[in-house]
């Protein structure tokens, strides 16, 4: 926010989710919470949902302890005050870092607390694995980051395949898929990513994809 707090929100804009508009730098964080964060999900709309700030997030979901968390930074400077915050939380072996920017992916890389802390690609990292991959050079890359990510899209499905995903595997690395729209909410695409073995999948249907991983433990 103007006021440097930290908050969950999936891009830098507020207009997708709120009934606001502009960029969320722009907005005190009091400013920010009088906005309807569920203005676009019709049967929350109205019944007072605020974004959550980072802290209110990490209070309410540490204590699950069977939760890993993954952190996408929308640039370095939000990376930087995050990190503060996480800091106190004593969670280093419980949450990934990423983000698609390259100098913000950048920072983080030199940054980060431990090289235990994994960090996912940013996109022109998964560009140059992508083109070495299908040029058949994959073994000459020489990898930095611990995962490798992958927006799906229907447009870019046909670079995707179970043979990239062990490709990947083969090289050390772990692979993590999220979905452009609501392509990874499809009960096809995500039996695909579990078939794959892919280690990390991004979703608005846990649900869906909970059954999906039992049924396919129980066909093996």
């Amino acid at each position: 926010t103007k006021d440097m707090h930290p908050v969950l929100m999936h891009w830098a804009t507020v207009d997708s989710t709120t009934d606001g508009k502009g960029r969320v730098s722009d907005y005190t964080l009091e400013e920010l919470r009088r906005l309807d964060a569920s203005f676009h999900f019709e049967p929350l709309r109205g019944t007072g949902v605020r974004v959550p700030t980072l802290v209110e997030f990490l209070d309410e979901f540490v204590p699950v302890k069977d939760l890993l968390f993954f952190f996408d930074f929308k640039d370095c400077l939000t990376y930087l005050l995050s990190m503060k915050c996480i800091a106190r939380y004593n969670i280093a072996n419980r949450y990934c870092l990423g983000s698609v920017l390259r100098d913000c992916n950048s920072m983080i890389m030199e940054t980060r607390v431990s090289a235990q802390v994994p960090v996912c690609t940013d996109v022109i990292q998964t560009l140059k694995i992508l083109a070495r991959y299908h040029l058949g050079l994959l073994f000459t890359y020489n990898f930095t980051h611990d995962m490798v990510g992958f927006v799906l899209h229907r447009t870019n499905a046909f670079v995707w395949s179970g043979e990239f995903v062990r490709a990947i595997h083969d090289s050390g690395r772990r692979v993590v898929v999220s979905g452009f729209g609501d392509e990874l909410n499809k009960e096809s695409r995500l039996r695909e990513c579990v078939q794959y073995g892919v280690d990390y999948i991004m979703t608005d249907r846990p649900d869906l994809l909970q059954r999906i991983m039992k049924e396919e433990r129980e066909r093996q």
